[in-house]
């Protein structure tokens, strides 16, 4: 897999840094890596998804499919630093809609934390 994700925890919100590109295969071992850390059920994510330089539509289910099952959770999921090119794709298939998306990880974090 060529994408990297690196898992912190910032409080009770858990930040995954995505480098790469996510597409194709390598979007499936991305949705069930972030499938088996939902088990855990954690309220609070954060996709920091700065270096992130590619999103196609697999990718784009995927976050679908972490929203869903955070929102089963009764949890709360924002996206944070997207480049320009992957903000294009969110905002031309309309998904941008379905998440909360803030510039910076700071903005987000207190968004997750109600500040």
């Amino acid at each position: 897999m060529l994408l990297k994700v690196k898992e912190t925890k910032q409080g009770d919100v858990l930040v995954l840094e995505i480098d790469g590109r996510l597409h194709g295969a390598d979007s499936a071992e991305f949705q069930e890596k972030i499938m088996d850390m939902l088990k855990e059920k954690p309220p609070k994510m954060l996709f920091d998804l700065s270096g992130m330089t590619r999103v196609d539509s697999m990718g784009l289910r995927a976050f679908i499919m972490t929203s869903n099952k955070v929102k089963s959770y009764e949890g709360k999921m924002a996206l944070c630093g997207l480049q320009r090119i992957v903000e294009d794709v969110f905002d031309i298939s309309g998904f941008s809609s379905f998440f909360t998306i803030c510039k910076t990880r700071e903005e987000a974090l207190n968004g997750l934390n109600g500040n």
